[in-house]
């Protein structure tokens, strides 16, 4: 896999400088595959998007067959965004398909799109509890765990980027975590080691939870798995476009107040630590997600608590991958 920094504006500033978080002028600092709506339509298309600019599903599949893929291999990369993920793993292929697509007529803005859930398969979602020191200190857990903990969320919980979170009616005590998501990109079988090479990409997720169902029982997954309870995106970050190993800065923002900063470099396991440990127990599928866990800072564990409210509005930025931004509404609420 070759590596390389895209353009000096892409990986640079994590190799020394000033970390490039995403923002609104910059939404990805980072070459990403994206599911998007254009405005007024109904069906959903593969993209890529780079800073201020997103290519639609025919202008990539274009691009790919002038670097000289056959245009059945373009339509097929193009239509599953995983396998398009992985095919820019390679630095060289990224760079040159950024190369064609420069200046083409057919660019859009990624503000004029809904972003969509960067998946579009039903996928399985693992997700890993207390692989920060720090986030377990806060929850109570003074010794490291022999084993992760590993826990399902159901397809159900999961949203876009830009999708509102709804709180349910079952719990008052609404909490943020704010986590890097690996993307699989192809099958492991059980037992086997996939490490770096089976990871697709990366994304922001937040593994929304309900705090006292959480507590009401040692099984997680009903906590966190409320419809809207797993908002995703804004799009996939082909592994090979990010520094190795991973120390990436992850920010939670509550209402415009940093909650949540940590790097992933403070986990206790990898994210390749975590595949595999994952497949050593089930066979992993080309487009499982799995939730590498939350840093401290939650909002439940804080004096006096904190909780999302109607009208609040959750942040989550990872350094080179994005910014995901949900507003949070009752149930009852349009």
């Amino acid at each position: 896999m070759n590596r390389m920094v895209l353009g000096g504006a892409v990986l640079a500033p994590m190799n020394g400088g000033s970390r490039m978080l995403a923002t609104d002028a910059i939404p990805f600092p980072t070459p990403s595959v994206i599911r998007f709506r254009e405005s007024g339509a109904t069906s959903t298309s593969t993209g890529l998007a780079f800073h201020d600019q997103a290519w639609p599903q025919p202008t990539v599949a274009g691009a790919l067959v002038s670097s000289g893929v056959t245009k059945e291999e373009a339509d097929r990369l193009t239509q599953n965004p995983v396998l398009l993920a992985c095919h820019l793993n390679d630095g060289d292929t990224a760079k040159s398909l950024l190369a064609s697509l420069d200046g083409s007529a057919a660019a859009l803005r990624p503000g004029d799109l809904q972003l969509t859930v960067p998946v579009d398969t039903e996928s399985r979602i693992f997700a890993v509890g207390l692989n920060y020191r720090r986030h377990a200190e806060e929850f109570g857990s003074k010794e490291q765990r022999s084993v992760p903990i590993v826990f399902m969320k159901t397809w159900d919980s999961v949203s876009g980027p830009y999708d509102p979170i709804v709180l349910p009616r079952q719990d008052s005590a609404i909490d943020f975590e704010g986590e890097l998501a690996v993307v699989v990109g192809h099958d492991v079988p059980l037992y086997g080691r996939g490490g770096e090479q089976c990871i697709a990409g990366y994304t922001v997720a937040n593994d929304v939870t309900a705090r006292t169902i959480q507590a009401s029982s040692s099984q997680w997954t009903l906590a966190k798995s409320f419809p809207t309870f797993c908002p995703l995106g804004p799009g996939i970050v082909p592994s090979g476009l990010m520094p190795a190993p991973l120390d990436l800065k992850v920010v939670t923002r509550l209402n415009g107040e940093i909650m949540q900063e940590a790097t992933t470099g403070q986990m206790i396991r990898s994210a390749v630590e975590l595949v595999d440990y994952v497949a050593q127990h089930v066979p992993l599928r080309m487009g499982d997600l799995l939730l590498t866990g939350t840093p401290e800072g939650v909002g439940h564990f804080r004096n006096p608590p904190i909780h999302l409210q109607s009208g609040d509005t959750v942040d989550i930025s990872i350094e080179g991958i994005g910014r995901i931004s949900n507003a949070v509404r009752q149930s009852h609420e349009p």
